[in-house]
């Protein structure tokens, strides 16, 4: 959870850099970054992380490392977009996200 929050994240920061991506476009990337990240928090605690919020940020800030500049790099670009569709499965089968792909709130 916490690395599709990732991958939202990183996406939608490179879109904003070198793409006309709509405003209602980006939100929705932007907001799927956001649910996964909630999610994630939640996971954490029921796993029993007592600090879960402080887990899943130390566990963010390594993923944001390993996801820097993927979308720019035209090498990592595919694998990359595989990533995006997975996390959007994922997130319907976990409740994350609703049939449009929209976050559920």
């Amino acid at each position: 959870m916490a690395e599709c929050s990732v991958v939202y994240g990183e996406f939608a920061q490179t879109a904003d850099q070198i793409t006309d991506v709509s405003a209602e476009n980006m939100e929705i990337i932007r907001s799927r970054s956001d649910a996964f990240e909630v999610a994630a928090v939640q996971q954490a605690a029921r796993e029993g992380h007592v600090a879960a919020r402080q887990h899943i940020d130390e566990e963010i800030a390594r993923l944001e490392k390993k996801w820097d500049g993927r979308f720019l790099n035209i090498l990592k670009m595919m694998g990359s977009y595989e990533w995006m569709d997975y996390c959007e499965a994922f997130g319907r089968d976990r409740n994350i996200l609703d049939a449009r792909g929209h976050p559920k709130t």
